[in-house]
């Protein structure tokens, strides 16, 4: 085992916002070793547990009364276990960061950043064991550093791996989340259930926390690499494909657009909807060797996507639902939404999707 030494988190890193007394800061051990630099680990203030993760959240039905807080722009994460659709609203997740829920037989940490705008959802069985994961209170290139309570390691979201501690370089299992917004849950996924405000906590949460920090071009901690090829803050969909990215866009129009790609030796299905804030990405796959030709479905208020050649229709998870293949899957590669700049820091040699 590594050699450990334990510090407080407010003198570990250099510190930023309000100072506040350090015997309420939690301690914790740190191991020497760390995979990424520790020059780019920030605290970020709070200190650990000091933005606290919510484990099995208050859900509602759609048009329950606990709902109100949410604004049909505003945008969920949401999820899919054997027919159970849960969305994980932003505005909760903006003051908590984490919330480690279970979904059927799934145990799964829907991790999301709001100052790199990265939603992934996370296994949280570790070395054979269920857990959960709360916030550290670093930062690693301006990005979410969880840790596990079940043994006190830190990882790096975008990074996904452990980055210091017992778990050193595990990779969490992936979760595929949809990031949309609510107007578009209602009329797409109308039987979902949606975390409520009713979460243990006293917050605001009809209001964003980080005041224009979405729409501006301003960072609230020191990041290694820019790109000026969008705005910073714009919305993507990265995909990651053998250690290499790939990000693709809204479309400009607005309305519904299909992308067929290759990159990295792999064929890229990405399907984007700025209307409904969707963008979602899959690998293309054969069926009784007829590589599968898709087109986009006419129905928008559908959660039906694609069809293929084959008479097949596939909806949003990538799965087929109508056709004589009904019930196969799409393999749906690690991506994820996220502000362009978090993804350039991330993979500086990031490709940009262009239609020709």
């Amino acid at each position: 085992m590594k050699q450990a030494f334990t510090l407080t988190l407010l003198l570990l890193f250099v510190g930023c916002g309000k100072e506040e007394d350090p015997s309420t800061k939690a301690t914790t051990t740190i191991y020497s070793e760390w995979l990424i630099p520790t020059s780019l680990v920030f605290d970020g203030g709070p200190g650990k547990d000091g933005i606290p993760a919510l484990e099995n959240p208050e859900m509602a039905v759609i048009g329950d009364a606990n709902l109100k807080f949410m604004k049909d722009s505003d945008l969920v994460l949401v999820y899919r276990n054997s027919g159970e659709v849960r969305a994980y609203a932003h505005p909760v997740l903006d003051w908590h960061e984490i919330i480690n829920d279970q979904i059927g037989d799934d145990h799964v940490a829907v991790t999301y950043c709001p100052l790199t705008g990265t939603g992934i959802g996370w296994g949280r069985e570790l070395n054979g064991e269920i857990t959960t994961f709360g916030v550290s209170g670093f930062l690693y290139e301006t990005n979410l550093m969880p840790y596990d309570r079940l043994t006190d390691s830190y990882w790096s979201q975008m990074f996904n791996q452990c980055v210091n501690g017992y778990l050193f370089e595990e990779i969490p299992q992936f979760f595929n989340l949809i990031q949309m917004n609510y107007g578009a849950l209602k009329n797409l996924f109308p039987n979902a259930m949606v975390t409520t405000s009713n979460t243990g906590h006293i917050r605001d949460y009809n209001s964003y926390p980080y005041g224009s920090y979405q729409t501006n071009s301003n960072f609230l901690f020191p990041i290694s690499n820019s790109d000026d090829r969008l705005h910073p803050k714009e919305w993507v969909r990265g995909v990651e494909i053998n250690g290499s990215a790939k990000v693709y866009q809204f479309p400009s129009s607005g309305g519904r657009e299909l992308i067929l790609d290759q990159f990295n030796g792999e064929e890229i299905i990405v399907v984007a909807d700025k209307s409904k804030g969707f963008i979602v990405s899959f690998l293309n796959r054969t069926i009784e060797s007829h590589e599968l030709a898709f087109s986009l479905t006419d129905n928008e208020d559908s959660n039906i996507i694609l069809e293929d050649q084959l008479g097949n229709k596939w909806d949003l998870f990538g799965k087929a639902v109508e056709g004589p293949n009904a019930g196969l899957e799409l393999e749906v590669p690690y991506s994820y939404m996220g502000f362009w700049f978090a993804w350039a820091t991330f993979y500086p040699d990031i490709a940009l999707y262009e239609a020709e």
